[in-house]
């Protein structure tokens, strides 16, 4: 799906949120708004953290925590010379135009929810310390130009986004993995009628609370979308789970349904070469990827090949390889062939035949791979050409 597609319940210009996770700054201290103790300098900070029992060994087991954000916020500064308040205004207002987002608790005007009283709320309570882990006031709307800096790689590039956007740790559920400092959730959707089977759609997220303010934010790599809430009152978190539930359940199936409908209209047709009999038809049905429904190589079906023959499922997975010639987009696919139409394998929990991972660019000829092709687009998105890497064949479309 082209462009990046957000969903959000309403852009609050000042709502409190915890993005990353809690810091407290030097010579701040005072009592919490509501009751406590009073905020830890630098130094007893630090103290405290080498004098803390350890929990585990490391790289046993994810723990959640903010303390290695607080200790980051502190290198910052001092490797920087600079505040990391001025640090996070640089990329999150000049660089991004980010304006609803400040460290520190706007002004008596802002346009702000405040749940009863600032006291309550916990609105302009200074975390101190805590800052780099998640001391944001901001909006829906700034956080969707968040989301989309991070899509665009606007701030990394995209090599560092993707190393990024990766698990680091997983956990004991099935459904969520552990990255830095993502909150990864994992969530089955169905994509394939013909076979009543689904795939993995990972999220990366980052929520948090603090005082009467919940938070979710969400990028989901897969469909290009991302989600935003932003929740305040007496029980924020709880108003939370249902919108984002809600949101979830309605536009995961509809970005998998949006992508399905331009997949048929961009690439169903049938590709001929202008210097021999060689051609390939396409087709998006029920299934997965690209289906090639025929394909000829200098008038012999190859598809009914020795090399192929037992199989009776073909389909092209797109890359994320591109490059751009003579006003076409060219992506670099992959053919899987597949048995049984796709059908997993039975008997065996960790068949290296259900790991289609292990069989891409497998085979080569003349130092190219038999499976490897490369589809050009037009400026609206249609497939004008296929062409086989391997067979040196590019075909253009005919109908």
């Amino acid at each position: 799906m082209g462009g990046h597609h957000w969903v959000t319940t309403r852009s609050y210009s000042a709502l409190h949120t915890a993005i990353r996770c809690p810091l407290v700054r030097e010579h701040v201290s005072g009592p919490h708004p509501t009751g406590g103790h009073s905020l830890l300098t630098e130094p007893e900070f630090l103290d405290g953290v080498i004098n803390h029992p350890p929990v585990y060994q490391s790289y046993t087991s994810p723990i959640y925590s903010n303390l290695a954000y607080a200790i980051l916020g502190l290198a910052y500064e001092n490797i920087t010379g600079r505040s990391i308040f001025d640090g996070e205004r640089d990329v999150f207002n000049n660089k991004l135009g980010m304006t609803s987002t400040t460290p520190t608790a706007p002004g008596a005007g802002a346009d702000a929810i405040i749940p009863r009283n600032d006291s309550f709320a916990v609105f302009s309570y200074d975390i101190g310390i805590q800052g780099p882990a998640g001391g944001q006031y901001t909006s829906t709307k700034d956080l969707i130009t968040w989301g989309k800096a991070i899509f665009n790689n606007t701030l990394l590039s995209d090599v560092l986004t993707r190393r990024w956007m990766k698990p680091t740790s997983f956990t004991s559920q099935w459904e969520s993995a552990v990255g830095a400092p993502w909150e990864i959730y994992r969530l089955t959707v169905p994509i394939n009628t013909i076979i009543n089977a689904s795939r993995i759609v990972d999220t990366y997220s980052k929520s948090g609370d603090i005082g009467q303010y919940s938070t979710y934010f969400g990028l989901v790599p897969d469909y290009n979308i991302g989600i935003t809430v932003l929740a305040a009152g007496d029980n924020p978190n709880r108003q939370v789970v249902p919108v984002r539930g809600t949101l979830v359940d309605i536009f995961y199936k509809a970005a998998e349904a949006a992508a399905k409908e331009q997949a048929q209209v961009a690439f169903t047709g049938t590709f001929r070469s202008t210097d021999r009999n060689s051609s390939i038809t396409l087709a998006v049905d029920g299934g997965p990827g690209v289906s090639i429904k025929q394909w000829i190589s200098n008038s012999t079906d190859f598809l009914a090949n020795e090399w192929l023959a037992s199989y009776d499922d073909f389909r092209l997975y797109p890359t994320n390889l591109k490059t751009q010639a003579d006003g076409m987009t060219y992506y670099k696919y992959h053919l899987e062939s597949l048995s049984s139409n796709g059908e997993p394998i039975t008997g065996d929990p960790w068949s290296e035949l259900n790991d289609y991972w292990v069989s891409v660019d497998e085979l080569i000829y003349n130092n190219l791979a038999t499976d490897a092709f490369v589809i050009g687009f037009d400026q609206n998105g249609i497939v004008q050409s296929v062409s086989s890497q391997a067979l040196r064949t590019t075909m253009l479309r005919q109908s």
